[in-house]
């Protein structure tokens, strides 16, 4: 079981990592039909839409150079990461980690791990309020899981937290029962809306605490001065974009903000300037724009397609070369 775990972790880490990175034009809407209309903050990746970008591909052409090689895995349970996750949607209504949710798209392929999961003596079948449950351990942690048919014969949605009130509650909201962000309307805490071609897209009236609370004093103290946060990365026309809008509680605390963000891009293009091995990397700081509006940071990019894959090769034969040199270093 612990096996299946891990491999089940590393396929939602590769959807996520393929999705951090950038995304592709046709990608589909946040359903906000799936999301708690009381959700303090939520984040969605269309996972199918970064497997097809062009950051996407270059993930998917150099797994083992970016550390994803463990993946291949998957395939032993009928899974492949970048065919089989279509979409991840992650909610929370409190400031307890343990009662966020995972709301997974995906293919008919989870099926074949549901039936592992249930062929292990330690899973139990739950029913609370005419939702089927499994339960199962997770490194001495109980995890439950819902899972139903999606909208087309090939489709499945995969309900996932560790608390099974969670679980449940989630799919009353995904079945109509409980009010989702969706009936919500433009006046709600959450309310805004990706731009076209978006592929992730945060959304939060204000940071997590475990967010906030940064151990370190001087970060801890700048996320401090932030309160609403949206974020919109994506692909579009051969261009990666990204949009970001924070929240202050004044128009001196966003102009704070901003000389930091700007000491911080200065510093990272004098790194790079004199490094040809770098100069992606420095092209991409260099197109990043931060400016304060009022009570509001906004920070946008834009960004040839072409040049960020440079940019993300740039940095990984870096990352190859001083582990390389290290290793020569060694006795």
């Amino acid at each position: 079981m612990a096996t299946t775990q891990r491999l089940l972790n590393r396929t939602i880490l590769a959807a996520v990592a393929v999705g951090a990175l950038g995304g592709a034009a046709a990608a589909g809407p946040v359903n906000k039909n799936w999301i708690a209309a009381n959700a303090t903050w939520y984040v969605h990746l269309d996972a199918e839409a970064a497997v097809n970008s062009s950051l996407g591909q270059f993930v998917v052409n150099n797994r083992g150079r970016l550390g994803l090689e463990g993946i291949a895995g998957l395939r032993d349970l009928g899974i492949d990461p970048f065919k089989d996750i279509k979409s991840v949607t992650i909610y929370d209504t409190d400031d307890d980690p343990e009662h966020a949710v995972v709301v997974a798209s995906t293919t008919s392929a989870v099926e074949h791990l549901v039936d592992l999961l249930r062929s292990d003596p330690a899973t139990r079948s739950m029913s609370v309020d005419g939702h089927a449950l499994l339960a199962f351990d997770d490194k001495g942690k109980t995890q439950f899981w819902h899972v139903r048919a999606g909208e087309t014969p090939d489709a499945r949605v995969v309900f996932m937290s560790d608390d099974w009130r969670t679980v449940t509650d989630a799919v009353k909201v995904a079945s109509g029962d409980r009010s989702s962000l969706a009936r919500a309307g433009a006046g709600a805490p959450l309310a805004g809306e990706p731009a076209s071609g978006s592929i992730l897209f945060i959304r939060a009236a204000e940071l997590p605490r475990t967010i906030r609370e940064n151990p370190d004093p001087n970060a801890s103290a700048l996320l401090g001065q932030v309160g609403g946060v949206q974020l919109d990365l994506g692909e579009r026309a051969g261009e990666v974009y990204g949009d970001a809008q924070f929240h202050t509680a004044s128009a001196e605390d966003a102009q704070n903000m901003s000389q930091v963000a700007q000491g911080l891009l200065a510093l990272g293009r004098m790194i790079t300037k004199n490094n040809p091995d770098l100069a992606p990397i420095g092209a991409a700081l260099a197109a990043v724009r931060v400016e304060p509006q009022d009570r509001q940071l906004q920070v946008n990019i834009r960004f040839a397609a072409r040049q960020a894959v440079e940019a993300l090769d740039s940095a990984v034969r870096a990352r190859e070369r001083a582990a390389a040199e290290d290793k020569e270093r060694r006795p």
